[in-house]
């Protein structure tokens, strides 16, 4: 069996899917549960289940979809639970300046050029400064950003 059905953080109005692959014979059934109750699919809930794959799709979260999040596969051998915690922040959280890929310490040889990156998101964009230490980087020459 393999899942990314795991805790995983999203923001309101954003989609997440969660997918199982698993075997088993007889064909193991899927329930999808939110915090222990039975979920159907509907306007914003779509479970499928095809071959191995069984998938549920959320789309446009609100703050009420946040909470623990199960898939029971049975079959007449036995039974699987697999669950991850889904955490739903706010769109102000969301617009604030977030680092989606942390910035790195680079090794290079001396008087060789490097870059040091850092990936970010935010709405509207910020103003993005950067120092060495205490010092702004702006102030020299052989710095661009």
């Amino acid at each position: 069996m393999s899942t990314d059905l795991t805790d995983r953080m999203i923001f309101e109005t954003q989609n997440t899917n969660f997918e199982i692959k698993a075997t088993g014979l007889p064909r193991p059934d899927a329930k999808w549960l939110k915090d222990g109750k039975i979920l159907r699919s509907g306007e914003r809930i779509r479970i499928t289940a095809s071959g191995e794959s069984y998938e549920m799709d959320l789309s446009k979260a609100t703050l009420e979809d946040e909470g623990l999040y199960s898939c029971v596969l049975t079959n007449k051998l036995g039974e699987e639970i697999i669950d991850g915690y889904l955490t739903v922040g706010t769109v102000e959280e969301l617009r604030k300046p977030r680092f989606t890929e942390p910035l790195n310490d680079v090794d290079i040889a001396f008087k060789a050029n490097g870059e040091f990156k850092a990936v970010f998101t935010a709405d509207p964009i910020p103003d993005v400064t950067w120092y060495i230490f205490t010092v702004h980087v702006i102030d020299f020459k052989r710095f661009s950003s």
